[in-house]
């Protein structure tokens, strides 16, 4: 069984990265991330941390302390996320207990984490920028998928395998939305074996032996829960 570990909704997602145009020279890094390209600078990616409560009294949380940050795509700050390519920000802690598992390939980046509002606070965090995907090393063959009815959601019919590779896969939600239809992964079958993969939206998709590991380091604003999006195996 797998489990997502993510920004805890409660506290985490006060505080948003915003990585914003024009903060980082003649890089672009929602491009490259998006080509799943390596980034390549000589200095630390600048990003600012903003607190998503205006009214500072309804503020609850202190800045710097989370071990997992929400990385948000908030147009009002002129700040972008990429649309593909995966990344995410994880502290010096969270870190050193993701360097003790078999992952996909990666690369670490350094952050220079700014509070919005005081340019003076700033803390050094890692952009963690796994290559490829999940969809690429899941066996199409042995998974099983299901089709649904877009508007209803109800179930049409499930089916075991029918596809190469993931570009065929694509091609057949394509067809299939044309027609009103949902296809999506019921449950997946991997071809590869690892602790700590890609996840969904600002998450990491972790075994049970990583989890454990983490919750034994006591990470700071991380939740994590059962992955239910569909079955890994």
């Amino acid at each position: 069984m797998f489990f997502e570990a993510k920004a805890r909704v409660d506290g985490n997602r006060e505080w948003n990265a915003l990585l914003i145009q024009g903060t980082n020279g003649g890089y672009d890094i929602n491009d490259i991330i998006s080509r799943e390209a390596a980034l390549d600078m000589a200095a630390p990616i600048t990003m600012f941390l903003v607190n998503t409560n205006r009214d500072k009294k309804d503020r609850r949380h202190i800045p710097f302390e989370a071990d997992l940050v929400y990385w948000s795509d908030d147009i009002t700050y002129k700040a972008f996320r990429p649309r593909h390519g995966f990344a995410v920000i994880v502290s010096d802690a969270m870190k050193a207990v993701l360097d003790g598992f078999s992952m996909p390939p990666h690369r670490y980046h350094p952050v220079n984490l700014i509070k919005y509002e005081k340019r003076e606070e700033t803390w050094t965090y890692h952009l963690l920028q796994i290559f490829g995907s999940l969809y690429n090393i899941a066996d199409y063959q042995a998974s099983e998928f299901k089709y649904e009815d877009l508007k209803t959601r109800n179930l049409i019919e499930t089916q075991k395998g029918g596809f190469i590779d993931y570009e065929a896969f694509k091609r057949k939600c394509s067809e299939m939305i044309d027609n009103n239809i949902l296809l999506s992964v019921k449950s997946m079958v991997l071809t590869v074996e690892y602790d700590v993969m890609w996840g969904f939206n600002n998450s990491l998709l972790v075994s049970e032996r990583a989890k454990e590991a983490m919750e034994s380091k006591g990470l700071r604003d991380v939740q994590i829960e059962p992955f239910r999006k569909f079955e890994i195996h």
